[in-house]
């Protein structure tokens, strides 16, 4: 499946998941599911798990990503789409060289607030 960059950091450290999935009849299928990493443009989390034998799907479409007939679960959706939704965080250090007075200035702010001092500079400088 598809998932936002945030959402995929939060998840891709794991071997497996419990995970409940509600059919369109109700129904709720259980499992233990295993992470599998593919490889793709977009950020994604691949679950697989084994159906247990005393189950009946017999209504369920099964389908493997190696079927020819498997769609492109990426197409039509980019990243900035899903940036749209949910926008990742990301640390950066900067080596400056700065006249001393702005080094002082910069040393007296809560790293928040010179957070949110630079994404404004930025978003202002990138629309201008």
């Amino acid at each position: 499946m598809i998932v936002s960059e945030v959402t995929l950091r939060k998840y891709e450290d794991r071997e497996s998941l419990i995970a409940e999935i509600e059919l369109e009849d109700g129904r709720l299928i259980s499992s233990f599911m295993f992470l599998k990493s593919l490889p793709g443009k977009l950020p994604r989390l691949n679950l697989v798990w084994e159906l247990d034998e005393g189950e009946t799907y017999e209504d369920i479409l099964r389908v493997s990503e190696s079927d020819l007939a498997f769609p492109d679960i990426e197409e039509g959706i980019t990243l900035e789409d899903i940036r749209k939704v949910e926008m990742p965080n990301e640390k950066v250090t900067l080596k400056l060289t700065l006249p001393i007075d702005q080094v002082e200035w910069l040393k007296e702010k809560k790293n928040k607030e010179l957070s949110q001092i630079f994404k404004e500079l930025l978003n202002e400088y990138l629309r201008g």
